[in-house]
């Protein structure tokens, strides 16, 4: 894959759909060009075989102390 997750999502989410309609193609393919252009249809339809990426940001938050770090002070 090209794209990192971690930089680019959407890229990385493209790629993996890339890779794995090609590998849906070299797989299982035949010798029928009516069913290749048929797949070719099902599998650049949105929701048959993949559905919309879902992200979801999550904010970093400030690292706190390791367990052995702790001591009695830092419970409630």
């Amino acid at each position: 894959m090209s794209a990192s997750i971690d930089k680019d999502p959407i890229g990385a989410w493209e790629d993996l759909q890339s890779h794995l309609k090609k590998y849906i193609k070299s797989a299982f393919g035949t010798n029928s060009k009516s069913f290749e252009e048929e797949r070719e249809r099902l599998l650049n339809t949105p929701g048959v075989f993949f559905q919309e990426a879902f992200l979801e940001m999550l904010p970093t938050y400030a690292s706190g102390k390791k367990l052995d770090e702790l001591s009695i002070k830092d419970l409630p």
